[in-house]
């Protein structure tokens, strides 16, 4: 296992704190034996690829190699997967991401960020019947969250295998679910002048 000079170490600090994420991605790609980095420091490279304004989607596919590799390599630890979602869907790999979804669900079968990742992915592909499933579980276990409900409401609108009313009846359902207050609305109706 490859390891760094104090120097080097440094670099890699600076860059990641002063977020210039491409020095500390070329930084690291001179290195010899790159595949064989440390998982932590293949854990930079990757987040340094999803984080970096600049990346294209070929980086993007890099730090999904990275990440699926080193979840792969742990997969009780979630935090490369929670990452290999948002760089997969920001490349267009929903097929790989799906498959490697389904298999992390069948062992966390309640986790936000899995459910989502398998809604969007099935959304991506096609497959409306398993996002709706995904989305309702999603929406179902995070009932207070109108962002969940409303993605399960537009996966749900005009699918072939669900009838209008039945979609109404969700529409309904939704409507008289208790809002969180918004601070948005409040500051309206403060300004709001009395009509004369």
């Amino acid at each position: 296992m490859k390891t760094f000079t104090t120097e080097i170490k440094i670099k890699l600090k600076k860059f990641y704190q002063e977020k210039n994420y491409s020095k500390l991605e070329k930084l690291l790609e001179k290195q010899k034996s790159f595949n064989e980095l440390p998982v932590d420091i293949l854990m930079i490279y990757a987040v340094s690829k999803a984080l970096n304004p600049r990346s294209k989607i070929n980086d993007y596919k890099k730090a999904a190699y990275y990440f699926e590799k080193i979840y792969s390599a742990n997969e009780k630890n979630l935090e490369p997967l929670y990452n290999l979602i948002i760089v997969s869907l920001k490349a267009n790999m929903h097929l790989n991401l799906n498959k490697c979804l389904e298999n992390a669900y069948k062992h966390n079968d309640n986790d936000p960020k899995i459910l989502e990742g398998l809604s969007k992915t099935n959304f991506f592909l096609g497959n409306m019947d398993k996002a709706t499933l995904y989305y309702e579980k999603l929406s179902n276990l995070t009932p207070n969250s109108t962002t969940n409900r409303t993605k399960f409401l537009a996966s749900i609108n005009y699918h072939q295998n669900i009838k209008q009313e039945t979609y109404l009846d969700y529409c309904k359902d939704f409507d008289e679910t208790p809002k969180p207050s918004s601070s948005v609305i409040n500051r309206i109706k403060k300004k709001k002048k009395p009509s004369i």
